[in-house]
């Protein structure tokens, strides 16, 4: 993740803005949680930590998942900036028609 490489950014948080489909929830009320959790191990391998409780972080983690996509963003917790941004699809048509992108904003 560029924002790392120079050591701007070490720690994020996760914020308010974590939405989750009514329909995923419905199938599995732990999602949020498996989520957090996904993206936790994504970020850790690029060198970014969780802040912990009582801490500011340097990012917030924000995303919006529905079933086959999940959209998440990096925002700097000072200024609100986005950082990173990646749009995952899982459903195979969509995938045909869109690619699976991965787009970093510094």
């Amino acid at each position: 993740m560029p924002a790392t490489l120079n050591k701007t950014y070490t720690t994020y948080g996760l914020s308010l803005w974590r939405w989750v489909s009514a329909s995923l929830v419905e199938r599995d009320s732990l999602v949020r949680e498996r989520i957090d959790a996904e993206l936790e191990m994504v970020l850790e391998d690029a060198g970014l930590y969780r802040a912990p409780d009582g801490v500011d972080p340097d990012l917030l983690l924000r995303y919006e998942a529905a079933p086959g996509v999940l959209v998440a963003e990096l925002v700097d917790a000072r200024t609100n900036e986005g950082v990173w941004k990646t749009d995952m699809r899982g459903d195979a048509r969509a995938q045909a028609e869109e690619p699976l992108r991965t787009a970093w904003r510094v």
